[in-house]
């Protein structure tokens, strides 16, 4: 069985890929309620991996 979530962070970058898009989307609203924000756009591949990049807005505080 492949792993449904990785979430792996970088100082203050996330990077988030997922193969159920359920808890892609779950997760990636959960960060941006945190003080996150989106880099880019949210890519959705053809076999079905989702993919996205976030920063902190505020990595100092």
């Amino acid at each position: 069985m492949s792993d449904e979530l990785i979430i792996i962070k970088e100082k203050d970058r996330i990077f988030i890929k997922s193969l159920d898009e359920e808890i892609f989307r779950s997760r990636i609203s959960r960060f941006l309620q945190s003080g996150y924000s989106l880099v880019g756009k949210v890519e959705i591949l053809n076999h079905g991996l989702c993919k996205a990049q976030l920063k902190k807005n505020n990595p100092d505080l």
